[in-house]
């Protein structure tokens, strides 16, 4: 794969002011054809195209969302996952 460049930002999102922030890092490159590829090194498998780097960055970032709610689905919970939700004592 060739690539003009290489790009790494990260993306959070704060739940409330008191809970932590999960932070996603999204690498970027652009290839020599045009087209833009975003990945999340943190979760496996979440790598997206786009015509746009603007694409590539919500494909993946809606990429990864799929995969971490397919995780919880299946019983597959990780630290990272288990820092977002706190579930009360019954």
């Amino acid at each position: 794969m060739s690539l003009i460049g290489r790009i790494r930002f990260e993306f959070s999102s704060l739940l409330t002011d008191s809970s932590p922030v999960m932070r996603f890092a999204v690498e970027i490159e652009k290839e020599k054809d045009g087209r833009w590829i975003a990945e999340i090194p943190q979760i496996p498998g979440a790598m997206a195209y786009g015509r746009t780097r603007a694409q590539a960055v919500s494909r993946v970032e809606a990429l990864a969302l799929r995969v971490l709610a397919e995780r919880i689905e299946h019983g597959e919970t990780s630290p990272l996952i288990e820092k977002v939700f706190s579930v009360a004592a019954a």
